[in-house]
């Protein structure tokens, strides 16, 4: 989460270990960026300009910004990238679970058995971290420590306002529902998981269904970004512009074209060794004698 907005999107068909294709969409069009992408993430920053955070298929964290690539870590599941009051913000989960954030003070250990983490900056710039666990439980971490909210919860996300701090939650039954200062508002059923941001012109959502279709509601409407999509993230950019981190998997053969591969293999490898045979045989043949 940053500043501007940004919908990042991941699917890894599946949770390959190979990764998909990262493709970036802006305001110029849609850029290819990596293949064998498992996770990535992206914020603004004013000395920086975009900085992107991509786990690779052998999770490597690289960050790649204004001054060029740096690989920053090994062992990563997925990472998060904030821009607050003291400069960048990393929320790093390990591929064991662990969750560590790094901040001008250092690197403080959160917490074990992550499933997933999102980041965000409260209103006097604090930093703070809303975590799945892999027991479905909603935690949130902030400069008051560590409160369970929540049970039962697939994904979340937090985002402030002036009049406070706003949640979105989705449950285990593809329930989204916001908590803001008026209240606890139901907003969509069978949705997989869900992002906000506040722009110029108020409230931003990104919603992913059970199905992978991903849509982006802001003052202007609903807007169909993608489908085949896994997971999503939401940043803004410096001047309010979507730019949308699409990661899209590499395709699945069907057991119909696993099967018509192997017979083609077979038949490769039959035609080689007969080859190979008839080679055989012919060095193995004297050769005929001249007439006398």
């Amino acid at each position: 989460m940053g500043i501007g907005l940004a919908v990042l999107l991941l699917s890894t068909g599946g949770g390959s270990v190979n990764g998909g294709t990262l493709t970036q969409y802006d305001s110029s069009g849609a850029h290819f960026i990596s293949a064998g992408v498992l996770s990535a993430d992206v914020a603004f920053s004013a000395s920086l300009g975009q900085v992107l955070e991509v786990v690779n298929s052998a999770n490597i964290l690289t960050q790649f910004d204004a001054t060029g690539a740096h690989i920053l870590a090994a062992n990563v599941q997925s990472a998060e990238v904030g821009f607050g009051l003291f400069g960048q913000v990393l929320a790093i989960t390990n591929t064991s679970g662990q969750l560590n954030v790094s901040d001008a003070f250092g690197t403080h250990f959160l917490a074990n058995g992550v499933h997933s983490a999102e980041l965000a900056f409260d209103n006097s710039g604090g930093e703070v971290v809303v975590v799945v666990g892999t027991d479905g439980n909603l935690t949130q971490y902030d400069s008051s420590g560590a409160h369970l909210l929540s049970a039962g919860i697939r994904s979340a996300d937090a985002a402030f306002t002036a009049t406070g701090e706003v949640l979105i939650t989705v449950d285990n039954a593809g329930v989204l529902r916001q908590f803001d200062f008026s209240g606890t508002h139901i907003l969509a059923n069978n949705i997989g998981s869900a992002q906000l941001a506040f722009g110029p012109l108020g409230e931003v959502l990104e919603t992913l269904n059970l199905s992978g279709t991903l849509t982006v509601s802001d003052a202007f409407g609903s807007h169909l970004l993608a489908s085949g999509v896994q997971s999503a993230d939401l940043a803004l950019d410096g001047s309010g512009q979507f730019v949308v981190e699409a990661v899209f998997p590499d395709p699945v053969p069907e057991p119909a074209t696993v099967a018509l591969l192997l017979m083609g293999l077979s038949g490769l490898f039959w035609k080689l060794r007969r080859r190979r045979s008839v080679a055989r045989n012919m060095q193995m043949e004297p050769p005929e004698s001249g007439a006398t």
